[in-house]
C-alpha cells in the first residue's frame, strides 16, 4: 500500500500537482512500511524459534518450522 502511495505521489509530483514535501513524506512512509515489514518477519521467526525451544523439538526440526530449504 505504501509503495502504491509512493508511486502516486511521484506521478503527482511529475505532473506538477504536488510539491517535493509531499513526495518526501510518501518516501518516508514507504521506507517505514518496509522497516515494519522486515521487523515483523524477524519477530515471527524469533517466535517460531522460541516455540521450538519451549516444546523441546529436536534441533533438526527448526528448518521445517522456519520454512527454510
Amino acid at each position: 500500500m505504501a509503495v502504491e502511495g509512493l508511486r502516486q505521489a511521484k506521478d503527482r509530483f511529475d505532473v506538477g500537482v504536488s510539491n517535493a514535501a509531499d513526495l518526501i513524506q510518501a518516501q518516508q512512509s514507504a521506507a517505514e512500511a518496509e522497516d515494519n515489514r522486515i521487523a515483523s518477519i524477524y519477530a515471527h521467526q524469533v517466535a517460531k524459534l522460541m516455540l521450538i525451544r519451549a516444546t523441546g523439538t529436536a534441533e533438526q526440526d527448526y528448518v521445517s518450522y522456519l520454512g527454510v530449504h
